[in-house]
């Protein structure tokens, strides 16, 4: 592909254009020390568990996986988050934490988006944004998604504290008002909101009458915009895990605007997803073939993924492109593994996990691109339960250092762990 300023490509027979040093090669101790990757935890001593902690459990009563996953805790030398990570997916910075309004901009702006992506490609600032500065849906939207994670910060019981979640509940009243009220605007500013809207209620169900389902709606493309991109990932990554039965109403929705465009635009890795518009066609093309199975060749669909490049500008830096080019080779790898009919499935699980646990999962390489959804596909089709247990204990790390559901095992939360 030729883009901007040149490209590096996932080529179609899934090797990386820029191949990264192998887990044990000295070249690999060159990346960052703020990046943590499940293989460097991994390579830490093994500390005899303790105790009280392992052999105090009464199997009988536990069940396996949840046995397994707390040996995990201390056999990885992995202790679980009592608060939130201040070098996770949101940036922290101690001079955003005043408590003031302006702060609260702020910190949308240095923590919430700095976390987002590692490429310049960056919706959340540079479609969101210019929005919200005229649109008070949106706006709204930006202030109470900042205001349900910066209270996190924030000492419990303390005036701040109460003052933010206050605010928290006012602006997503505002936004409520608003988006009734924004019948003039088009679709573009409806969009950016619900995109805002979606990423706070997933992870604050408590303070929304309605599911986050509920606010999704039939989406259409707009050239040049990403926020209906965001959103319709949302619900098509969670019709992966769904029963096909129509249960709901966004699955009756039609997600095929998202594979028409031009081949640059459709095979770019995206800041936020993690793959291309393309390869999130393919997911959805695999559900309608369950649904409807005369409607496609699963042959010809597994083929086409398989041929599917993917690429990131050359502009970007060598770490993002890296790391980014690796995140979408595995959602690559798993969307062959989630297509009908794929003769190889133990070989592509296997390669699918060791590709995943190179992925950084804390630090300044540490994302929103960070592929959740991958995981969870390969927790569901590894025969290994020593692999499964790994992936799980990887997934609560995760979820207990981000804003995210504490419970990263259940299908349920895959969402969440997105955000």
């Amino acid at each position: 592909m030729a883009g901007s300023g040149g490209t590096i490509e996932s080529s179609g027979q899934n090797e990386l254009a820029i191949h990264p040093q192998h887990p044990e090669s000295p070249a690999n101790n060159s990346r960052s020390n703020n990046a943590v990757c499940f293989n460097q935890q991994l390579a830490q001593p093994v500390i005899a568990p303790t105790a009280g902690v392992v052999s105090g459990l009464d199997t009988e009563e536990v069940d396996s996986v949840s046995a397994v996953r707390l040996y995990n805790w201390t056999r990885f030398n992995l202790q679980p988050m009592l608060k939130l990570a201040q070098d996770g997916l949101i940036k922290i910075r101690s001079s955003l934490l005043s408590g003031s309004l302006r702060s609260l901009q702020d910190f949308y702006v240095h923590s919430i988006c700095a976390g987002r992506t590692l490429l310049k490609d960056n919706a959340y600032l540079q479609e969101v944004l210019p929005i919200a500065n005229g649109d008070a849906a949106t706006k709204y939207a930006m202030m109470a998604l900042s205001a349900s994670y910066y209270k996190e910060y924030l000492p419990n019981e303390s005036d701040q504290k109460k003052c933010m979640k206050i605010q928290e509940v006012k602006a997503i009243a505002q936004t409520m008002m608003a988006l009734k009220q924004n019948t003039r605007n088009g679709h573009a500013h409806r969009d950016a909101a619900k995109m805002l809207l979606i990423h706070h209620a997933i992870l604050n169900r408590n303070a929304h009458s309605a599911h986050w389902t509920d606010y999704l709606y039939q989406l259409q493309e707009s050239p040049g915009r990403q926020s209906n991109l965001l959103i319709a990932t949302h619900s098509i990554l969670l019709m992966t895990i769904l029963p096909l039965d129509e249960k709901y109403r966004f699955q009756t929705f039609d997600y095929d605007w998202i594979g028409r465009g031009e081949e640059n635009s459709l095979t770019r890795v995206n800041g936020i997803l993690g793959m291309s518009r393309r390869m999130l066609h393919f997911q959805y093309l695999i559900t309608i073939a369950a649904k409807f199975p005369e409607s496609l060749e699963h042959g010809n669909l597994l083929r086409d993924i398989e041929a599917s490049c993917q690429w990131v500008d050359m502009t970007e830096t060598e770490i993002a492109r890296r790391i980014a080019l690796k995140t979408a080779e595995t959602y690559k790898l798993t969307t062959r593994l989630f297509t009908p009919g794929h003769p190889d499935v133990r070989a592509i699980c296997n390669r699918l996990t060791r590709e995943l646990y190179e992925l950084p999962v804390s630090g300044a390489e540490y994302s929103g691109l960070h592929p959740a959804w991958c995981f969870l596909i390969a927790c569901a089709c590894t025969e290994d339960p020593d692999e499964y247990a790994k992936m799980d204990q990887l997934l609560e790390y995760i979820g207990n250092a981000n804003k995210s559901v504490r419970l990263p095992s259940e299908f349920v939360v895959l969402s969440s762990l997105m955000l």
